[in-house]
């Protein structure tokens, strides 16, 4: 949201909330984060958008403890004095954030960003403390966000909570793709992602250009670039500013994921508004005219066959990449799930004074 590239913060949350905060301070609205503190100066502006920070981040920042967390994202939800909270990921912050709007008689909403949000056991929590401030804060919230039916029916019969689905958004549609750019795996460095699949991806067809874009965990990054030593078909470009990210998806050809599972991926947005076809081991549940869009695979070998029938078949690629267009500009355009998150605050706001 800074442009600051020393915080090498980015992720499919903060990537989605930003667009959103800025197209909101568009249409009109007052529009404020809060953030970790990074040394960014406070109540700073940036597109319109007012930033408060919490507490502080990093090697140096004092241990405050539970209660300390919690009083330092309250103090900032304070003084952002909004009428409605949007909290996106699964954590303990989706409790704290819920607790403070119900506490203050104030609004507050929270968006799922991965199908495992909606798992009974949350899988991507560790710690009894995080799960029972996750569980509070869904209950708390006045409305759940989903990204697919799939999610909705899982929210229910995981939590006994409905939900309603909008679609995440993207407003940048860059160069049209083509056939002959190279293989690009974009997002943050985490064992959950499994990159390592795509270096062995590489391996595994040495006869196209491969590129890796995304920073985050050190171990895993040195594991990767081991890995890769003596490879001349692929690039680890390490972190790369989200602003700067655009230009590696302009001279690519297929977009592919190695996670296990997702919410819905920025990258497949980022891919499909240019008509670039995605190549993936989960199922984004996307059809247009009964033909899957992208193409999911169950394992390494059929990835590998997978993504050399889309390189050397242009007929192929090319209906993968006109159905990624169509079903993009149908489902994900920023205007459209804008209008969908305005209809929801309306209708929120209008429960709450009856």
């Amino acid at each position: 949201m800074v442009r600051d590239a020393s915080v090498k913060v980015v992720g499919g949350s903060e990537v989605q909330q930003t667009i959103l905060a800025r197209e909101f301070v568009r249409r009109g609205y007052q529009v404020s984060m809060v953030c970790l503190d990074y040394g960014q100066r406070e109540g700073m502006e940036v597109d319109g958008v007012t930033i408060y920070k919490a507490y502080k981040t990093g090697l140096e920042a004092p241990k405050i403890g539970t209660l300390g967390v919690i009083k330092s994202i309250w103090k900032a939800m304070a003084k952002a004095n909004a009428d409605l909270y949007y909290q996106q990921n699964c954590s303990a912050f989706t409790g704290y954030v819920a607790s403070y709007a119900r506490l203050n008689g104030k609004l507050a909403m929270y968006c799922g960003a991965s199908d495992e949000d909606f798992v009974r056991n949350l899988p991507r929590l560790h710690r009894k403390k995080e799960k029972f401030f996750f569980r509070l804060g869904l209950r708390l919230a006045s409305a759940i966000i989903a990204q697919s039916e799939r999610q909705v029916a899982a929210c229910q019969d995981s939590f006994g909570l409905k939900s309603e689905v909008i679609r995440s958004c993207y407003g940048h549609q860059g160069a049209l793709s083509n056939q002959d750019g190279v293989v690009l795996w974009s997002g943050r460095l985490a064992k959950i992602k499994r990159p390592d699949l795509f270096v062995e991806l590489a391996k595994r067809c040495p006869e196209f250009r491969f590129r890796m874009v995304g920073g985050g965990e050190p171990e895993l990054t040195r594991a990767l670039n081991e890995q890769a030593a003596g490879l001349s078909n692929i690039d680890l470009l390490g972190f790369v500013p989200y602003a700067e990210v655009e230009q590696y998806f302009d001279d690519a050809s297929v977009i592919v994921n190695t996670s296990p599972s997702e919410g819905f991926p920025n990258t497949f947005l980022q891919g499909w508004s240019r008509g670039m076809p995605s190549l993936s081991f989960f199922d984004p549940a996307a059809k247009v005219n009964g033909r899957p869009v992208g193409v999911v695979v169950e394992d390494m070998e059929q990835m590998a066959a997978e993504l050399r029938r889309l390189k050397n078949d242009l007929p192929h690629w090319q209906q993968h990449s006109a159905d990624s267009k169509v079903f993009f500009s149908g489902n994900f355009a920023l205007d459209h799930v804008a209008d969908e998150y305005e209809s929801l605050f309306r209708r929120l706001s209008f429960e709450r004074t009856k």
